[in-house]
């Protein structure tokens, strides 16, 4: 008796945490995709199809949230995105691929979702350097403050070349003015920050220039201008346009 009663224990538990696959279907009756269901949640891989069979996307699952690799592909099957999730929201790296498969970009975030950095590729697989694909970050916690506070940003350069760059306001004439000017202060080599009272009711902008800088030739730079604006609430605490 006390045998059968330790067995029927080990069988509930056994059946009660197994998994099964939840599975939808095209109205043509084809795959449409299947998901493991663990204790009537998402667990394991889940895989899409298109109707033609082919795998159009694959992610994985834990406790019903996106966690770890989610990778969609082209319809020639060649892999379109491959992203990271971690309880739910997307984090680390996200790699871009063209139609024929080469790496074209990769994006890095922080644990906000937010673009923090990123890298461009040839088709032939070396980085992209040129000036059009080198463009300014902006992060910042809110783009709307209250007036006479301080709005914050950092202020980064995505797609460098060097390791090293001075984010300088307004718009020097020359390239004499950009060693001339004091920068901004930075968080690190490639972080500057921004730190502007909020003296103007609505909308503000700033401008200014990044300088990329090579720390081995320091004469030789890069200096991309970027504008970027956010907003003031009034003395009320209204926020209007």
């Amino acid at each position: 008796m006390t045998h059968l009663k330790y067995f029927i224990i080990i069988s509930m538990f056994f059946y009660g945490c197994q998994s099964n696959l939840k599975k939808e279907y095209y109205p043509s009756g084809k795959l449409k995709s299947e998901i493991p269901i663990k204790n009537g949640m998402k667990s394991g891989k889940g895989i899409n199809y298109n109707e033609s069979g082919t795998v159009s996307s694959t992610a994985m699952w834990a406790n019903d949230l996106l966690n770890g690799e989610n990778i969609i592909y082209n319809e020639n099957g060649k892999i379109n995105q491959i992203n990271q999730y971690k309880n739910g929201s997307r984090c680390c790296t996200s790699k871009f691929y063209s139609t024929e498969g080469n790496l074209i970009e990769i994006q890095y975030l922080d644990d906000k979702e937010r673009v923090v950095d990123y890298e461009k590729y040839k088709s032939e697989g070396v980085r992209n350097l040129s000036i059009e694909a080198s463009k300014p970050i902006i992060i910042s916690d809110a783009d709307t403050v209250d007036f006479d506070n301080y709005y914050i940003a950092k202020i980064r350069l995505g797609n460098r070349r060097y390791d090293n760059i001075k984010v300088i306001l307004g718009k020097p004439e020359s390239n004499n003015d950009y060693f001339k000017q004091e920068g901004l202060p930075r968080a690190d080599s490639v972080t500057s920050v921004l730190r502007m009272k909020a003296e103007k009711e609505g909308v503000n902008k700033v401008e200014g220039v990044i300088i990329e800088i090579n720390k081995a030739m320091p004469d030789t730079l890069l200096a991309i201008p970027f504008s970027h604006t956010f907003f003031v609430r009034n003395k009320k605490g209204v926020h209007f346009l």
